[in-house]
Protein backbone atom coordinates (compact mmCIF):
# COMPACT_ATOMS: atom_id res chain seq x y z
CA UNK A 1 0.00 0.00 0.00
CA UNK A 2 2.62 2.63 0.86
CA UNK A 3 4.47 1.98 -2.81
CA UNK A 4 0.91 2.35 -4.70
CA UNK A 5 0.95 5.92 -2.27
CA UNK A 6 4.25 7.15 -3.16
CA UNK A 7 3.63 6.13 -6.99
CA UNK A 8 0.40 7.90 -7.65
CA UNK A 9 0.71 11.65 -8.45
CA UNK A 10 -3.29 12.37 -8.84
CA UNK A 11 -3.81 15.57 -6.34
CA UNK A 12 -0.16 16.85 -5.78
CA UNK A 13 -0.86 20.26 -7.03
CA UNK A 14 -4.23 20.15 -4.39
CA UNK A 15 -1.44 19.74 -1.72
CA UNK A 16 1.18 22.09 -3.25
CA UNK A 17 -1.61 24.93 -3.45
CA UNK A 18 -2.68 23.93 0.54
CA UNK A 19 0.93 24.68 1.57
CA UNK A 20 0.90 27.93 -0.73
CA UNK A 21 -2.07 29.05 0.55
CA UNK A 22 -1.32 30.41 4.40
CA UNK A 23 1.99 32.39 3.11
CA UNK A 24 -0.14 33.77 0.51
CA UNK A 25 -2.68 35.12 2.67
CA UNK A 26 -0.83 36.36 5.17
CA UNK A 27 0.99 38.01 2.28
CA UNK A 28 -2.00 39.35 1.24
CA UNK A 29 -3.23 40.43 4.22
CA UNK A 30 0.03 42.21 5.00
CA UNK A 31 -0.76 44.41 2.12
CA UNK A 32 -4.61 45.28 3.00
CA UNK A 33 -2.67 46.39 6.57
CA UNK A 34 0.08 47.99 4.76
CA UNK A 35 -2.13 50.73 2.65
CA UNK A 36 -4.89 51.36 5.91
CA UNK A 37 -1.65 52.18 7.85
CA UNK A 38 0.11 54.66 5.01
CA UNK A 39 -3.36 56.09 4.62
CA UNK A 40 -3.28 56.47 8.87
CA UNK A 41 0.11 58.08 8.78
CA UNK A 42 -0.93 60.86 5.78
CA UNK A 43 -3.82 61.95 7.68
CA UNK A 44 -2.15 62.03 11.10
CA UNK A 45 1.09 64.07 9.26
CA UNK A 46 -1.33 66.64 7.26
CA UNK A 47 -2.99 67.37 10.98
CA UNK A 48 0.40 67.83 12.55
CA UNK A 49 1.38 70.33 9.75
CA UNK A 50 -1.50 72.17 10.09
CA UNK A 51 -1.20 72.37 13.93
CA UNK A 52 2.62 73.54 13.77
CA UNK A 53 1.75 76.06 10.96
CA UNK A 54 -0.90 77.61 13.02
CA UNK A 55 0.52 77.50 16.03
CA UNK A 56 3.33 79.57 14.41
CA UNK A 57 1.37 81.98 12.21
CA UNK A 58 -0.31 82.95 15.50
CA UNK A 59 3.23 84.35 17.30
CA UNK A 60 1.40 87.55 18.27
CA UNK A 61 -0.68 85.06 21.25
CA UNK A 62 1.14 83.98 24.58
CA UNK A 63 2.52 80.41 24.60
CA UNK A 64 -1.00 78.92 26.12
CA UNK A 65 -2.79 80.23 23.18
CA UNK A 66 -0.68 79.51 20.50
CA UNK A 67 -0.84 75.48 22.02
CA UNK A 68 -4.73 75.57 23.03
CA UNK A 69 -5.19 76.66 18.84
CA UNK A 70 -2.55 74.50 17.41
CA UNK A 71 -4.57 71.70 19.57
CA UNK A 72 -8.01 72.57 18.00
CA UNK A 73 -6.51 72.49 14.51
CA UNK A 74 -4.95 69.12 15.01
CA UNK A 75 -9.03 68.22 16.50
CA UNK A 76 -10.02 69.51 13.40
CA UNK A 77 -7.86 67.71 10.76
CA UNK A 78 -7.61 64.60 12.23
CA UNK A 79 -10.83 62.82 12.62
CA UNK A 80 -9.43 60.31 15.15
CA UNK A 81 -8.41 63.04 17.14
CA UNK A 82 -9.78 61.36 20.16
CA UNK A 83 -7.15 58.67 20.11
CA UNK A 84 -4.66 60.92 19.71
CA UNK A 85 -3.11 63.76 22.26
CA UNK A 86 -0.46 65.95 20.25
CA UNK A 87 2.94 67.06 21.77
CA UNK A 88 3.20 70.73 21.15
CA UNK A 89 6.33 72.46 22.18
CA UNK A 90 6.81 76.28 21.76
CA UNK A 91 10.12 77.92 21.54
CA UNK A 92 9.81 81.86 20.88
CA UNK A 93 8.81 82.17 16.80
CA UNK A 94 9.19 77.61 16.47
CA UNK A 95 6.61 74.89 16.94
CA UNK A 96 7.07 71.61 17.50
CA UNK A 97 4.13 69.55 17.12
CA UNK A 98 4.35 65.69 17.25
CA UNK A 99 1.88 63.08 17.59
CA UNK A 100 1.48 58.93 17.65
CA UNK A 101 -1.50 56.51 17.59
CA UNK A 102 -1.06 52.42 17.77
CA UNK A 103 -2.66 51.40 14.22
CA UNK A 104 -4.66 47.86 14.65
CA UNK A 105 -3.83 45.24 12.13
CA UNK A 106 -7.01 43.68 10.56
CA UNK A 107 -5.05 40.66 8.96
CA UNK A 108 -1.22 41.07 11.04
CA UNK A 109 -2.86 39.63 14.14
CA UNK A 110 -3.25 36.49 12.42
CA UNK A 111 0.51 36.04 12.69
CA UNK A 112 0.68 38.05 16.17
CA UNK A 113 1.39 41.67 14.82
CA UNK A 114 -1.87 43.42 16.86
CA UNK A 115 -0.67 47.04 16.09
CA UNK A 116 1.74 49.03 14.73
CA UNK A 117 2.98 52.00 16.38
CA UNK A 118 2.37 55.35 13.47
CA UNK A 119 4.27 58.83 13.98
CA UNK A 120 4.30 62.52 12.73
CA UNK A 121 6.23 65.70 13.83
CA UNK A 122 6.36 68.73 12.12
CA UNK A 123 8.12 72.02 13.03
CA UNK A 124 7.02 75.67 11.59
CA UNK A 125 9.14 78.39 12.28
CA UNK A 126 7.66 82.16 11.67
CA UNK A 127 9.68 84.51 10.22
CA UNK A 128 8.94 88.18 9.72
CA UNK A 129 7.96 89.28 6.19
CA UNK A 130 5.66 87.45 3.67
CA UNK A 131 4.25 84.08 4.72
CA UNK A 132 6.35 81.41 3.14
CA UNK A 133 5.85 77.73 3.12
CA UNK A 134 8.52 75.49 2.17
CA UNK A 135 8.82 71.60 1.92
CA UNK A 136 11.27 69.56 1.51
CA UNK A 137 11.28 65.89 1.59
CA UNK A 138 15.18 65.40 1.64
CA UNK A 139 17.34 68.61 2.50
CA UNK A 140 20.24 67.22 2.14
CA UNK A 141 19.72 66.10 -1.55
CA UNK A 142 21.17 68.76 -4.05
CA UNK A 143 18.93 70.69 -5.33
CA UNK A 144 16.56 69.44 -2.60
CA UNK A 145 15.78 73.07 -1.69
CA UNK A 146 15.95 75.37 -3.80
CA UNK A 147 14.78 79.35 -3.67
CA UNK A 148 14.59 81.50 -7.06
CA UNK A 149 13.17 85.33 -6.71
CA UNK A 150 10.67 86.27 -8.90
CA UNK A 151 11.74 89.51 -10.22
CA UNK A 152 12.93 90.14 -13.71
CA UNK A 153 15.02 92.68 -15.25
CA UNK A 154 13.41 95.04 -18.13
CA UNK A 155 15.44 94.97 -21.50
Amino acid sequence: MLKSFRSDRQGGVAILFALAAIPLTVATGASVDYSLVAQQKVHLQDAVDASALAGAILNSLADGGRIAEAERIFAANFPDHYFVQPTISIDLDTVTVSASLPAPMAFMGIIGIDNIQITASATAIKSEGSPVCMLALNPNQSGGVRIETATRRGN
